[in-house]
């Protein structure tokens, strides 16, 4: 995954960030543990969104972006602010 920023105000231009799906599926693997275990723990039954539920789509989508072929996940500019960023997965 790559994330690409480029504003005005900043010094080299476009910068870009790699990341590996790797990481971002091994840091879902773990927000749903924390998921799962704290809002039960805590015992919020006003929340809106079950931990176990939330924590279960986190993984999935994460499951899309490892196994996934290549493509353009966000791509976002405004021409005005000369501000543009992308999100693409390699």
């Amino acid at each position: 995954m790559i994330v690409s920023i480029r504003a005005p105000w900043m010094p080299l231009g476009a910068v870009g960030f790699a990341i590996p799906s790797l990481a971002v599926f091994a840091c879902a693997v773990v927000a749903r543990a924390c998921l799962s275990v704290g809002l039960r723990g805590r015992g919020r039954g006003d929340l809106p969104v079950e931990g176990g539920r939330a924590g279960e789509a986190l993984v999935k989508g994460a499951w899309v972006l490892l196994c996934w072929g290549s493509y353009v996940l966000c791509d976002v500019s405004v021409p005005e602010g000369k501000v543009r960023v992308r999100i693409e997965v390699v």
